[in-house]
């Protein structure tokens, strides 16, 4: 099957009726609501575990980490958390930014001791002291070209593999 014959049928999958939607606008991820409620009441039917805490990141669009579309579209079935107070969670998780991503992951879950572990596209330092002001801990790589990174971090380039550094704001 060519490329464009993929994306002009991946363009007429739907799993809702349109005239049947709320607003004649409505975004187009409201168009797979109900397959993500579907996908949510097996997942918690099947899990016999109460206390899951991932969320991973596959459950969000990722527009930033996969180069092409088919690549996208194709890739595995999205996990999905049951630490989410609101069945809607994929669907809010599919638009936005990096930062706006982990906090609609995260939307709930403040003040309750959980750490948040990313890779180095997602982390960031303001994203890291929100995080701890919401009462998260963070873990993860950082890139050494973000904003607002130490200098005394930025100057170990030449670190050996596995080196931890942790960071403390002053409060």
């Amino acid at each position: 099957m060519s490329y464009d014959r993929y994306i002009l049928l991946t363009k007429c999958l739907h799993f809702s009726d349109n005239d049947k939607q709320p607003l004649p606008n409505a975004k187009a991820s409201n168009r797979l609501l109900p397959v993500t409620n579907q996908l949510l009441t097996v997942r918690k039917k099947n899990n016999n575990e109460e206390n899951v805490d991932d969320c991973d990141e596959r459950a969000e669009a990722g527009r930033g980490r996969v180069k092409s579309r088919v690549k996208k579209l194709m890739s595995n079935p999205p996990a999905i958390s049951d630490t989410a107070p609101n069945p809607n969670i994929m669907a809010k998780a599919l638009t936005g930014k990096t930062t706006k991503i982990v906090l609609n992951l995260l939307e709930g879950l403040e003040h309750k001791g959980h750490c948040v572990t990313m890779d180095n596209f997602y982390n960031s330092p303001a994203l890291a002291r929100y995080l701890k002001c919401r009462g998260f801990d963070c873990l993860g790589t950082e890139r050494l070209t973000r904003k607002n990174i130490p200098e005394d971090v930025k100057e170990m380039k030449n670190c050996e593999k596995g080196t931890i550094i942790a960071c403390h704001p002053a409060m």
